[in-house]
């Protein structure tokens, strides 16, 4: 399971989790452990993405190049 998909369960939970009849203080201690959890999800994330090492520009010299037609020079022979 991708973390993508764990945010988005629980982002499901979370609308559950008052409709669901348990006892104020279970509520509360789980919607603090869910909030912990898309911490550590969260920091992850960015930790990965800033692993990541981003492209420079011009690397590997200009992005535009012209196309224009080389003459040939001739070759003088001499007989």
């Amino acid at each position: 399971m991708t973390r993508q998909q764990t945010l988005g369960i629980i982002g499901v939970w979370m609308i559950l989790l008052p409709l669901l009849g348990i006892p104020n203080a279970w509520k509360l201690n789980l919607m603090v452990l869910t909030g912990v959890v898309v911490l550590v999800l969260y920091w992850h994330m960015r930790r990965e993405s800033q692993s990541v090492p981003s492209v420079s520009k011009n690397v590997h010299g200009p992005d535009f190049i012209e196309n224009v037609a080389v003459e040939k020079k001739e070759e003088v022979t001499a007989q």
